[in-house]
């Protein structure tokens, strides 16, 4: 018995996506679970761009589904004392589901971006080059950060004293 507004589609929908749903997160998990082992770049891009895509269109669907659902549930009269909680249940955890493959879909895009970063990483001018393992530019000397010549004339030490006096 569907309490749906007495539609079939709703229920038939709700119940197909959850158990789509379902088995396409245990999917992912296998695949994250197998993602170290996989050794060819074009590979992993290709896992990445799936469960980006998988989660981004499950995101969409549950979308849809909450707001199908709570429009059937809130057209609904209910003549008939029936117990409306397994409702309110499958509404809510449409709308929770929404967030976590929203936020599955994200995680994927930032997995993918670090992808893309690693196959193309950025090689600035030579001139520009940092030493990494100190943070300071190579040709900054002393750490003074303008890449000058250090030494500071006596005539511009007097002249800065001076007008520090007055």
């Amino acid at each position: 018995m569907c309490l749906f507004n007495g539609s079939a589609t709703t229920c038939s929908f709700v119940s197909a996506m959850g158990f789509f749903s379902l088995l396409a997160a245990l999917a992912l998990l296998a695949a994250d679970a197998q993602f170290d082992k996989i050794s060819a770049v074009q590979t992993r891009s290709r896992v990445v761009r799936a469960d980006m895509a998988t989660s981004a269109f499950f995101a969409f669907i549950f979308v849809l589904m909450f707001i199908n659902t709570l429009g059937k549930f809130k057209a609904m009269e209910l003549h008939e004392p029936h117990d409306s909680r397994w409702v309110k249940m499958a509404i809510l955890l449409s709308f929770l589901a929404v967030g976590t493959w929203a936020g599955a879909a994200f995680l994927a895009w930032r997995r993918w971006q670090a992808s893309q970063a690693e196959a193309l990483p950025f090689q600035p001018h030579n001139e520009y080059q940092t030493d990494f393992q100190q943070g300071v530019p190579s040709n900054v000397s002393d750490g003074y950060g303008y890449g000058g010549n250090d030494e500071v004339s006596e005539t511009n030490q007097e002249l800065t004293l001076q007008e520090s006096v007055q």
